[in-house]
């Protein structure tokens, strides 16, 4: 078995009860109420940082907020 290393990578996850999208009527079924929750995780490569905020045309003005 091999180790390739990425400079990042995407999850999809159930993190808690609220949705994410809220459901357009009642009918949905289980596996679309369960999409409905999902919520996207990055775990990102702290060499490939940079690159990942670039490709997501992040800027420094942006993070000035947060900071």
């Amino acid at each position: 078995m091999s180790h390739e290393v990425q400079p990042w990578i995407r999850f999809r996850k159930q993190l808690s009860a609220e949705y994410a999208v809220q459901p357009k009527n009642t009918e949905w079924d289980f596996s679309e109420l369960a999409t409905a929750k999902e919520k996207l995780v990055y775990v990102v490569n702290a060499e490939s940082f940079a690159d990942f905020l670039a490709k997501w045309e992040v800027t420094s003005n942006s993070l000035r907020a947060l900071m």
